[in-house]
């Protein structure tokens, strides 16, 4: 019975505290944690802009080197359709968009290829549409088996009126990692073979 009357005087004390001098009662308006988020959004989007501003040049050189991309990109960056005299680069039609073959210069005599899905009225976006590098193009726009439809984003997205590219990427399988000259075969993926 003591403990519970001193539990309760202890209480009755603390409604009754006065604030520390200089200090106020903490009034709450509003949702604490919807407020809480705000202030976490507009602290990170501060830190975000600041950011941009102290990062130093050589760390952007450092990250090219790490990642390869220190050779110079082909300029200008031309699409091109991949037809034969005579043929047509019109692979494919959808629901309201063409597919063609398409290529465009990298670097030297490095190419890159894949497929353009153009919409048959003006584009509402331009998107390049990235498979999964075991994916081909024609996969990403349901042009060939092997993704469900609701997978095929590339092709959800000309449908509803959208200019996709869709690169064709290395893969990871090791079919064809060889050097026919010097007889050597390997398991390596393609991707490493390339790199190696």
């Amino acid at each position: 019975m003591r403990v519970l009357l001193a539990c309760l005087a202890s209480l009755t004390a603390l409604a009754s505290a006065q604030p520390l001098p200089g200090t106020q009662p903490w009034r709450l308006e509003g949702d604490p944690a919807a407020q809480m988020v705000e202030g976490i959004h507009r602290y990170l989007d501060r830190a975000t802009a600041a950011a941009a501003a102290r990062r130093p040049v050589p760390d952007r050189a450092r990250l090219r080197k790490i990642t390869g991309a220190v050779d110079a990109r082909g300029s200008p960056i031309t699409m091109k359709l991949d037809a034969g005299y005579g043929e047509s680069s019109v692979v494919a039609r959808g629901a309201g968009f063409r597919v063609h073959a398409v290529r465009w210069p990298v670097m030297g005599s490095v190419e890159g290829e894949g497929l353009l899905l153009d919409p048959e009225r003006a584009p509402i976006a331009r998107v390049v549409a990235l498979p999964d590098a075991d994916w081909t193009p024609e996969m990403l726009a349901g042009l060939a088996p092997g993704l469900p439809p609701q997978a095929q984003f590339a092709r959800r997205l000309a449908e509803t009126g959208c200019l996709v590219i869709v690169p064709a990427l290395v893969d990871r399988r090791d079919e064809h990692s060889a050097n026919p000259r010097i007889g050597r075969w390997t398991n390596q993926p393609h991707r490493e073979f390339i790199y190696r």
